[in-house]
């Protein structure tokens, strides 16, 4: 009987220590997947930023376009003011 309880006793200890190694794994395996999880969060947001900057600077220099094509047009049409004034002018229209 005493070698059956020694016997059940070393079960025991070798369940238990095979039980706290998977828990170690576990949580080794769980930190592992949580820092994994981190940089990826991390990533996508550094992605996101430079996605939002790029749009930013898009639509900055699309803004500096359309202004720039909207002066060149007023100076257009008051050159072509001017020329009709001095055709009116030229042609003795009122």
């Amino acid at each position: 009987m005493e070698e059956r309880t020694k016997a059940l006793v070393a079960e025991k200890q070798k369940a238990e220590t095979e039980r706290d190694r998977a828990l170690m794994q576990s949580r080794s395996l769980a930190i592992e997947r949580d820092k994994a999880v981190r940089q990826l969060q991390e990533q996508q947001a550094n992605e996101q930023q430079h996605i939002r900057q790029a749009v930013s600077q898009a639509t900055a220099e699309k803004d500096k376009t359309i202004r720039c094509t909207l002066k060149a047009s007023r100076h257009i049409l008051s050159l072509f003011a001017i020329c009709s004034t001095r055709q009116a002018r030229f042609f003795g229209e009122p």
